[in-house]
């Protein structure tokens, strides 16, 4: 019974893993889309709340490679909840992206 639970478990983290490859091939894109928002010119009358959100998602969307690569070197007990720390990232960046575009759709910047 354990041995079967073991399989299950390494089948949901090769599904997982391989979930979270696939942002990978866009990341380029993201990363250049995402250096060019943080260097660009600001007109200094942004609300706090909208540049908080702003670079909240910027820099949190850009160290996605790096929860990958955690994810994946320190997994080497094939936990789920870190094989799945790659989608929850993926899912909090969606989310602020959403909170990005709502404030500033709010302050009609």
């Amino acid at each position: 019974m354990e041995n079967l639970t073991e399989q299950k478990n390494a089948r949901i983290h090769k599904i997982f893993f391989i979930i979270s490859l696939i942002p990978l091939g866009i990341y380029p894109i993201i990363l250049l889309a995402n250096f060019m928002s943080l260097l660009g010119h600001r007109s200094g009358n942004e609300p706090l709340s909208l540049k908080f959100a702003a670079y909240s998602f910027l820099i949190f969307s850009t160290l996605y490679p790096v929860t990958l690569i955690y994810s994946k070197t320190k997994n080497k007990q094939k936990r789920i909840i870190i094989s799945a720390l790659p989608l929850i990232h993926l899912f909090i960046s969606i989310l602020l992206f959403i909170i990005w575009m709502s404030i500033e759709d709010n302050y009609n910047c």
